[in-house]
């Protein structure tokens, strides 16, 4: 628990100066990634909430994952 926002400042600078020193070793991507329009991204929320649940577990949580997953793969998302 944080004593202070003192302790939230410096706990949000620590994490900004690990990424930073983890940007470096991310792999270069040769061209940016297709990013989906608003539109896109909405029918896809919309699909995936047809069920009327998505509970772990449950063939209806395991359609989702699916969907989710295949969405991610077809917008060249690599090891989903």
């Amino acid at each position: 628990m944080l004593s202070s926002y003192g302790d939230l400042i410096t706990g949000f600078r620590r994490r900004r100066r690990e990424a930073a020193s983890l940007a470096g070793r991310l792999p270069h991507l040769e061209a940016d990634p297709p990013v989906p329009d608003s539109r896109t991204i909405f029918r896809w929320i919309e699909e995936l909430c047809s069920t009327p649940h998505r509970r772990p577990g449950t063939p209806e949580g395991h359609q989702g994952e699916q969907y989710v997953a295949g969405q991610l793969e077809e917008s060249g998302v690599v090891n989903v």
